[in-house]
């Protein structure tokens, strides 16, 4: 995240009050690596002929999220819910109307770094040498219109496996 700052500064590019989510999956070998920060998720699961198995969703860095929100809280940020009494609550500069947030870490938005917003990814790291496996990432929009009833993602791990564009 350093190295976008110094990129925006170095090109005059103000990130300022701009930014995005972001997932990243990094494979070498049976070895998978994944980053992500803001609303964006990813999903890793353990695929075979027999079963599907969802190993874990990454967290959505987000106001939603009892942890980020109470550490957006504690830099004395103004949190409102946005529209009025909807649940959704969105981070505010003190006396302000920016930068009206939903998420908690972010690329760019570099003016509510002071608000407790994060530019660091969340880690995590696994292996598919003991099985095949599917990674899966998403926007925000596209975790929210899912059912999760069954588990988290595993909805679309066997709605792709049925539809017939992946096989193992």
């Amino acid at each position: 995240a350093l190295d976008l700052a110094a990129f925006a500064d170095g090109n005059m590019v103000d990130i300022s009050s701009s930014g995005c989510s972001c997932s990243v999956v990094l494979r070498r070998g049976s070895d998978v690596l994944i980053a992500s920060l803001g609303d964006c998720r990813t999903l890793a699961a353990a695929v075979s002929e027999k079963s599907q198995r969802v190993d874990f969703v990454t967290a959505a860095h987000s106001t939603e999220d009892v942890r980020e929100l109470q550490r957006v809280r504690n830099t004395g940020a103004k949190l409102i819910q946005v529209p009025p009494n909807s649940g959704h609550v969105r981070i505010f500069t003190p006396g302000e109307r920016t930068p009206g947030l939903y998420t908690t870490r972010s690329l760019g938005d570099s003016s509510a770094e002071a608000l407790g917003v994060l530019r660091e990814p969340e880690f995590r790291q696994m292996s598919f040498s003991r099985t095949s496996g599917l990674i899966l990432l998403g926007t925000g929009g596209f975790w929210e219109v899912l059912d999760h009833r069954s588990g988290p993602g595993l909805e679309a791990v066997q709605f792709l496996l049925s539809a017939g564009r992946l096989r193992e």
